[in-house]
Order: structure tokens, then C-alpha cells, then sequence
């Protein structure tokens, strides 16, 4: 498995996003690592990259962006029963 990842991140609390290469992150106890095939935008992401009055009352950076996803499940932490 590969040891780093692109990302999209909100590096700063000012408009415009980075895509940058990051840890490949290891899963949580509950949680599952899913290799990204496909990821999309949604409205959420693009008030971040405004850094409109919504986003700016919410969002701390650094943050990594992404939820709307589909890929395979490639490592389950030791709780996960199924997925």
C-alpha cells in the first residue's frame, strides 16, 4: 500500500484550496480505510473554497476535505464487524 496520498486541503483561513500530499492515514478501532477511486465536489467544499461568512464560522484549518467518495474498503480496524 502506498505510504502517501493526494489530498484537497484548507490550508488557511482565506479563499482557495490545496491539493497536497499526505500520510496515508491508519484506521481507527470503528473505522475503515477506503482507497479513493472516484470523489466529487459538494456545496460544503465550495463554501470552504470561498471562504465565504458560512464557512468562515465553522471551519478551523487545516483541514482535509472529502465525503463524497466511492472506492474499496482496504484495511478495517480491529471493531469494525462489517461493511
Amino acid at each position: 500500500m502506498p505510504r502517501t496520498m493526494r489530498a484537497v486541503r484548507k490550508v488557511e483561513p482565506q479563499p482557495g484550496l490545496r491539493i497536497e500530499e499526505v500520510p496515508v492515514p491508519q484506521p481507527g478501532e470503528d473505522e475503515v480505510l477506503v482507497q479513493v477511486e472516484a470523489a466529487s465536489v459538494c456545496g460544503t467544499d465550495l463554501h470552504i473554497h470561498h471562504w465565504d461568512e458560512w464557512s468562515q464560522q465553522r471551519i478551523l484549518p487545516p483541514l482535509t476535505l472529502g465525503h463524497e467518495l466511492a472506492g474499496t474498503v482496504v484495511a478495517v480496524g480491529k471493531n469494525v464487524c462489517h461493511v
